[in-house]
């Protein structure tokens, strides 16, 4: 490649007519995607429309763009919308339903405190190991280079990225009304 093919992609102070070479940093046109991360993990230990939705809409973007993408969630969510199904997921049990929790019963009605945030909590933590430790397996079953985490209750996701040294994206999102 000649210094004339290269001007075009100088900065404009760069491109001056006295012939000297131009200060920019020289690359190829075709940027080099040999170092992206091709294998992405999304997890979501609570599931569900709210916390899915917004995290797929991204990895239908990743897959439309050649990345493997695989999802981790409780329920069949991908098999359920024609939006999704391109995604493979695997399912980590059924899906999270807030009415078969007694603690629950009133979620939708009473007053959001506190300590119903600890109740919820605290169930997640009994889960926190075997969460860990699936994810661990799909991770290196996969060879992830990248994890997608959703933000509500998933910090065995966020640990495994860390304990890992893999890049991490949390993903948050509001309630949603299917």
């Amino acid at each position: 490649m000649k210094i004339e093919d290269l001007r075009e992609f100088a900065h404009p102070i760069a491109n001056n007519n006295n012939n000297e070479i131009p200060s920019f940093i020289r690359r190829e046109p075709e940027l080099d995607r040999s170092d992206v991360p091709k294998n992405i993990l999304a997890a979501s230990l609570v599931g569900g429309y709210s916390q899915l939705t917004p995290m797929m809409e991204i990895c239908k973007i990743l897959k439309e763009r050649g990345y493997n993408v695989t999802l981790v969630a409780p329920g069949n969510f991908t098999a359920k919308s024609i939006a999704y199904r391109l995604i493979p997921q695997i399912i980590t049990g059924p899906a999270i339903d807030s009415r078969e929790f007694p603690e629950f019963k009133n979620l939708f009605t009473d007053e959001f405190t506190y300590e119903f945030l600890c109740l919820i909590k605290s169930i997640f933590n009994k889960r926190y190991i075997s969460g860990f430790n699936e994810l661990k397996r799909i991770a290196t079953d996969i060879k992830a280079d990248l994890f997608i985490c959703g933000y509500s209750l998933n910090e065995p996701c966020f640990d495994l990225a860390w304990k890992l040294k893999k890049p991490v994206v949390a993903i948050g999102s509001s309630m949603m009304c299917e």
